[in-house]
């Protein structure tokens, strides 16, 4: 329905995961909804599971260089999609260069996504569409799959990781 439910469901999946973790979005931002998600995915492969990151540079602006080594020193794999070159890149803003995508796949059993960011603009609850409240959320919506179509899910970050780092096996 709305962010704190969503994030919620993703962070129950993530500490459910027995094999692997994977995680792209376009915002991952350092603040409380970003720790919570930080700790979850930092715990489970301190446990052994794989865990993978794709964030969006620009996106995940906020997030300081220590945030996404915190990550990697606690095991988990971090990719960067489209870092900024301000040499070659003239507007790193354009909305055709970045990776808008938001999926959580889990074990190759379940997956998410939509479009609901890992950021504190999501921690509140929105509004009924057309609400007016200053304390309420962004709305956007995300879904929860399970079943065969997931395995669509798990090429599409496979494919990406595969671009951005050496193809998984």
């Amino acid at each position: 329905l709305d962010g704190p439910e969503t994030h919620e469901a993703m962070l129950e999946a993530i500490a459910s995961a027995k094999h692997e973790v994977h995680l792209e979005t376009y915002i991952f931002a350092d603040d409380e909804i970003g720790a919570k998600f930080a700790k979850a995915l930092a715990a489970k492969a301190r446990m052994g599971v794989t865990v993978r990151v794709i964030y969006d540079s620009i996106g995940s602006r906020t997030a300081s260089g220590d945030f996404w080594s915190d990550l990697q020193a606690a095991g988990v794999g971090v990719r960067t999609f489209n870092p900024v070159d301000p040499i070659e890149d003239q507007n790193p803003f354009d909305i055709d260069t970045r990776d808008h995508r938001k999926l959580l796949i889990v074990d190759g059993r379940v997956a998410f996504t939509g479009g609901i960011n890992i950021d504190r603009n999501y921690a509140h609850p929105s509004d009924v569409v057309g609400g007016a409240s200053t304390s309420s959320g962004w709305r956007d919506t995300h879904i929860r799959i399970a079943g065969p179509a997931v395995e669509a899910f798990q090429q599409l970050f496979v494919g990406l990781w595969g671009m951005l780092d050496e193809p998984l096996a």
